[in-house]
């Protein structure tokens, strides 16, 4: 046999003891005796576990997700790995999407990490949520009796905290909707007749006073008869059209009356389509009859004030007066039982954000500059702010502001047509009865400088006495310009244009842009004619107002603001010649086919016929050129930009129950 062969077969009989032989022990061991042979199982030395399909180390029988090489172990029973879960020992939560340490479940705010919590379940979270709003202010109230109250800072409280039966349409000026009334009384529904002179409101049931304490009929009655005895403050429009009291103030009178509990009558003396607006003014703020008798004051004087209820509040509006600390703050919290409520749902029904501000703060402050200052480092959220700071506030950061609101108020300039005790003030007492003499005056005066120059264009030129924004107002009306020429013409028809003249003009002391008007026209007389020489003079406002009443001064520069918005409240004051109208009484002038005309459009029932006769009242009212009309001024608010739902009405301040912040 040759040595190949030798190694051949040496080596095949290797090869079968290495391989062709097998041993077979492995296959019958079971180590750990779990019913799994050793080559087969996973674990063989542990009898719980035998496999780990998604080979993640995890015997299946132990791994909650077995065929899931990511997870194996699921603490809290939630279904969700401990892997994954953001919160592996609590069963409720299993993500934190915003990554700010609370649960989806139980974040109220899961995708921002600023929010976690919304206590009050309006929508807004905790950490941003600001539950008080700062006003900064001038001026301090004079008194919170509705009665009484007739200036623009007590007003500001009381629209907050009384309520009246009827109230403006947010920024509207000519529609009302019902407020302590179930419906604003008309015609179609019953609530006004058919001549006009019998008001019915049915009274909201369920109304609660501060005190809890139910509104009804007898509240509305005493609030309205009380006006009209104590006849002071804004009781001369309720007077208009209601009986009043014997000069002593004795007894309630019978214009208004109880019908049953929840419904009030009114009877007016005349037809007044006004009416409904002028209750909306707060004068007619319903009081709480049992509490008025419980301060003290439940028999009202003529003209006399209760000082226990001045600085005191108890009405059925969203917020309560809680606070004064006198020059410094005014407080007010909301009235958690308030009829309309304050569930997020409900304010969103009424058009206001799901938040509310549960309390104010209204900040006296004198100084401007400091307002501005608070403004700029976010100390308050409301701020009046001069006009000249205005362009520089508007730069600092989360500033919100509004600009050309229109305001129901009128400057302009005047003339009185019988100068009393005039001692030269003006060639003759009757200077300013000559028509050609006061058209003459309007032509000499430049509004365009003015509006542009004086007020920076935060004013527009009215169309004669109704301002924009009240029904009346005619867009198109007729206007003066200045004109050099025209005045020179009309000058020299009233024959001064040869001789010239000179003539007193007063103004208010520290109304600096009544004084820059007199002095525009002051120059624009003297450059059409150096004779004319106009010298203007300013008083302080006790003597200024008693001049005026007393006739004396020739010509002069004031300004009217609505007390409600009808436009009776500018035609009849400055145009109608009837005694002792403010301020026609001072101007001495009476014209008929005015007077005719304004107390026709009075008593008007028809909407578009009324506001008719105002054009033509207006244009008469050019003609004869009684007023120069300067301007009207538009307004402007500034405030913090996280300031939410606030609107505009230039009737009425702040409502603060539409804010939220």
């Amino acid at each position: 046999m040759s040595s190949l062969k030798v190694f051949f077969l040496v080596g095949f009989l290797l090869s079968v003891s290495f391989t062709g032989c097998l041993d077979t022990s492995d296959e019958i061991k079971d180590t750990d005796g779990d019913g799994y042979l050793d080559n087969v199982d996973v674990f063989p030395s542990e009898p719980t576990e035998w496999s780990d399909l998604d080979g993640d180390g995890a015997g299946d029988n132990s791994d909650a997700f077995p065929t899931d090489s990511n997870e194996t172990h699921d603490s809290d029973n939630d279904g969700v790995g401990d892997n994954s879960d953001a919160f592996p020992q609590d069963s409720n939560e299993t993500h934190d999407s915003d990554n700010d340490g609370v649960g989806d479940n139980s974040d109220a705010f899961p995708l921002d990490s600023n929010e976690t919590h919304d206590s009050d379940n309006d929508g807004i979270g905790n950490n941003q949520e600001r539950h008080t709003l700062k006003v900064m202010t001038i001026g301090e109230f004079t008194t919170l009796d509705p009665a009484r109250a007739y200036e623009s800072a007590s007003g500001s409280i009381l629209v907050n905290t009384y309520e009246t039966l009827v109230f403006y349409d947010r920024e509207r000026t000519d529609k009302l909707v019902p407020i302590l009334a179930e419906e604003v009384p008309s015609v179609t529904n019953g609530g006004i007749s058919p001549d006009g002179l019998t008001y019915t409101f049915k009274i909201r049931q369920g109304v609660t006073f501060h005190d809890g304490s139910i509104m009804d009929a007898d509240d509305v009655v005493f609030s309205i008869n009380r006006l009209l005895i104590i006849d002071s403050g804004p009781a001369w429009m309720y007077n208009e059209h209601l009986d009043s009291t014997d000069a002593d103030g004795d007894g309630i009178v019978d214009s208004i009356t109880k019908v049953d509990q929840f419904t009030v009558q009114f009877q007016l003396q005349n037809q007044a389509p006004r009416f409904l607006s002028i209750m909306a003014h707060t004068g007619a703020s319903i009081i709480s009859k049992d509490w008025v008798s419980e301060q003290g004051c439940e028999t009202p004087f003529r003209w006399q004030e209760c000082t226990e209820i001045s600085d005191k509040v108890m009405g059925t509006g969203p917020y309560m007066f809680t606070k004064w600390t006198e020059g410094e703050l005014v407080q007010l919290d909301y009235y958690p039982e308030y009829w309309k409520g304050w569930d997020p749902s409900t304010r969103e029904s009424f058009g206001l954000p799901g938040g509310h501000i549960k309390e104010i703060l209204i900040i006296n402050e004198q100084d401007s500059d400091a307002r501005a200052d608070a403004l700029r480092q976010g100390l308050t959220d409301f701020a009046y702010i001069e006009q000249s700071d205005f362009e520089d506030v508007i730069t600092y950061d989360n500033i919100a502001y509004e600009i050309n609101l229109p305001s129901l108020t009128i400057l302009q300039i005047s003339f009185n047509h019988e100068i009393a005790n005039h001692e030269g003030s003006a060639p003759s007492s009757d200077f300013f009865a000559n028509e050609d003499i006061r058209k003459a005056f309007s032509y000499s005066f430049d509004y365009d400088t003015f509006l542009g120059d004086v007020i920076d264009n935060r004013g527009q030129q009215p169309r004669g006495p109704i301002p924009e924004g009240l029904l009346g107002y005619n867009a198109n009306g007729s206007q003066y310009s200045y004109n050099p020429d025209m005045a020179e013409f009309h000058f020299k028809e009233a024959g001064v244009w040869d001789d010239g003249f000179t003539v007193d003009a007063y103004y208010n002391l520290g109304n600096d842009i009544r004084l820059n008007a007199l002095l525009l026209l002051e120059e624009g007389l003297e450059e059409i004619n150096p004779k004319f020489d106009l010298v203007v003079q300013g008083l302080e406002w006790p003597l200024f107002l008693d001049k005026l009443a007393s006739r004396e001064v020739p010509l002069f520069m004031l300004g009217w603001g609505a007390d409600y918005a009808d436009p009776h409240n500018f035609a009849h004051p400055f145009l109608h010649g009837g005694e002792g109208l403010f301020p026609s009484s001072y101007l001495g002038f009476q014209y008929d086919d005015l007077d005719n005309l304004i107390m026709e459009a009075e008593a008007e029932q028809d909407t578009f016929q009324r506001q008719q006769m105002y054009y033509e009242i207006a244009e008469l009212e050019h003609e004869k050129a009684l007023h120069i009309w300067v301007y009207q001024p538009l307004g402007y608010k500034i405030m913090k930009d996280w300031v939410n739902g606030w609107y505009y009405n230039p009737i009425h301040g702040t409502l603060y129950y539409s804010l939220s912040l």
